[in-house]
């Protein structure tokens, strides 16, 4: 008996300690994601196999399995059209349609651990608070000695990188963790609720000063937006987090004050944002006059995007194809909800907007766990919060199907839907 129990911690230490390292592995690089979300669903699939048999897919899943067998219909269908027209078909696709099985697998590994309640969350809220923090510290310290603490130069002097070094990312990396360390206070559960505000105000500043010296505008609005939502959301504590929320706001026209460089970017965001409303709602200026004389950032890669998707309307041309399909383009539109649309078609796009519906349907039916600050209500929360700025419409992003964000996507997506399965239950009960 005693052996068995120890057998069993062996087993959960080890895919606890996979699961807590994807913040890491997110800085290191795409090798390292790649190498954890395979270490991880082969060690499900290896320990709790017997387990296999008593997990069974809710709606949820049949959705998301549902998408990846369309991903390869999809394939199917545009390699037998390009073999009709005699037209070598590009061997990217099929090998990137094929390798992005990698996902479905860490998807459905997760949900399995989450359902045997194996998987320590709370370790996940400490680690991936540890790594934004010191992400945010490394940013600090580049912006102070002029080089990070593993020797990274700044890219420019205006954006800083910190760890990921000529990528500038650093500030969609902390928006995308920092969630993570604000709930991790209250799900500590302090016993003095001065210092849980105290330090929720603190860490707060420390991601938005981050993500200001990264000069990434749009993570900025996202995690301000974030904020916004952490507070409309959490009923149970709205009044006692309006404070922080408010002072977190008195701050930005400080730094707008003080930072020439932050004053930049949002005069730059407001001008490339208003120039956007102007071409596709005002028309104040053609598509092509703004693509030929560059007036307006993204326009070029939107209109790319549509014109790309006339070519398959109803299938699309396979994952990550816009850049076969448009030769002269960026390598993917810079939206979700486009490149679903350029890859997938308009079936894809039919599949993953049925996915939203439906999460956002039972989000609806279960928003009673916002009332209390109970911790399953706290954790639904925090991913819900996370999965609907991911896929906010009114956004540019990176690639669906690249490895840092699908690694990051599905492993939401996975817990947020663990987490309404346990939250339905108690409503049930």
């Amino acid at each position: 008996m005693l052996s068995q129990i120890r057998i069993s911690n062996y087993k959960s230490i080890i895919t606890n300690v996979l699961f807590c390292l994807f913040p890491l592995t997110s800085i290191i690089g795409n090798l390292f994601i790649n190498l954890n979300i395979i270490f991880l669903f082969t060690a499900t699939f290896f320990f709790y196999a017997g387990e296999l048999k008593n997990f069974k897919l809710n709606l949820f899943d049949k959705i998301i399995t549902f998408f990846f067998i369309y991903i390869f219909f999809t394939l199917s269908l545009n390699y037998f059209e390009y073999f009709l027209d005699n037209k070598d078909f590009p061997f990217e696709i099929i090998k990137k349609s094929f390798l992005y099985l990698r996902y479905y697998f860490l998807y459905i590994a997760l949900r399995i651990l989450m359902h045997h309640n194996i998987l320590e969350l709370k370790w996940f809220y400490i680690s991936a608070s540890f790594f934004v923090i010191f992400t945010c510290v490394n940013i600090f310290f580049q912006y102070f000695f002029l080089v990070d603490m593993l020797g990274n130069l700044p890219v420019t002097s205006r954006r800083l990188s910190g760890f990921f070094g000529d990528e500038l990312i650093a500030g969609g990396y902390i928006q995308r963790f920092s969630l993570f360390a604000i709930f991790l206070t209250f799900i500590l559960n302090f016993k003095k609720k001065f210092n849980t505000y105290l330090i929720t105000f603190i860490i707060i500043f420390i991601f938005m000063f981050g993500i200001i010296l990264s000069g990434n505008k749009m993570p900025l609005v996202l995690f301000l937006f974030s904020l916004f939502l952490f507070f409309l959301l959490n009923i149970g504590s709205r009044k006692k987090i309006l404070l922080v929320f408010i002072f977190t706001l008195i701050s930005l026209p400080l730094i707008y004050k003080l930072n020439d460089n932050f004053k930049d970017d949002v005069l730059s965001f407001y001008k490339t944002t208003k120039s956007l409303i102007n071409v596709f709602y005002f028309k104040s200026h053609t598509l092509e006059e703004s693509i030929n004389f560059n007036k307006t950032p993204y326009v070029l890669e939107f209109y790319a995007a549509h014109l790309t998707w006339k070519k398959n309307i109803f299938f699309g041309g396979g994952v990550k194809s816009f850049r076969f399909n448009c030769p002269n383009c960026n390598i993917h539109p810079h939206n979700y909800y486009l490149e679903f649309f350029v890859d997938l078609g308009l079936f894809g796009f039919s599949i993953i907007g049925i996915f939203l519906f439906y999460i956002f349907y039972k989000i609806y039916k279960i928003k009673h766990i916002f009332y209390s600050s109970s911790i399953l209500g706290q954790k639904t929360l925090t991913f819900f919060i996370i999965f609907f700025i991911e896929f906010f419409p009114f956004r540019s992003t990176g690639s669906f199907f690249s490895t840092n964000n699908a690694s990051f996507i599905f492993l939401v997506l996975a817990l947020l839907v663990s987490l309404i399965a346990k939250s339905d239950n108690k409503r049930i009960n």
